[in-house]
């Protein structure tokens, strides 16, 4: 007859450790395999990035440019063009109106000024996160746990329970 693997304890079945030859040998250290593979992909990025080599800069239009233009400073400066009758100019451009606007008494209106609106948004989003929920705990507190068998009921028995108790004063 074949030895079994089983002893009974306190009338129930229990297998003891190290009597089946298929039970497989537990790592002795499970914490450490995330480290060893966060320290891995460090290791293979500092590598990786040892490893690039940068280019030698091109050489830029700039170094081409320069002697154009000491070529361009040296040459004498070449007559400017001529000067504009004003009565072209006063044809073709009217006079500048330097006098102070019309509103200068009155208040100007107030304008429209986006950052104030992302504010408010940042503003209202913070208070549904944190509004929200403390509602729904408020909301929750008041009512007896719900099961498959009854459903939640309004009482203060929670309150009662939680501030009548001698553990909560002591």
């Amino acid at each position: 007859m074949k030895r079994d693997s089983h002893s009974p304890l306190y009338g129930r079945l229990v297998q003891l450790r190290g009597q089946d030859p298929r039970e497989e040998a537990q790592p002795r250290w499970p914490w450490l395999m995330p480290w060893l593979l966060a320290a891995v992909a460090v290791a293979l990025t500092l590598l990786l990035s040892a490893c690039a080599t940068s280019q030698p800069p091109a050489p830029s239009s700039a170094a081409k440019l320069l002697p154009e233009i000491r070529q361009g400073l040296a040459e004498p400066s070449k007559p400017a063009a001529e000067a504009v009758p004003p009565e072209v100019s006063r044809e073709l451009l009217p006079p500048a109106d330097l006098s102070v606007s019309k509103l200068a008494g009155k208040p100007a209106e107030p304008r429209f000024d986006a950052k104030w609106l992302i504010i408010a948004f940042c503003v209202a989003l913070t208070l549904y996160l944190g509004v929200v929920p403390l509602g729904f705990l408020l909301w929750q507190s008041f009512f007896t746990p719900q099961s498959a068998a009854k459903a939640a009921q309004f009482t203060f028995g929670n309150y009662a329970e939680a501030y009548g108790s001698a553990d909560t004063w002591i």
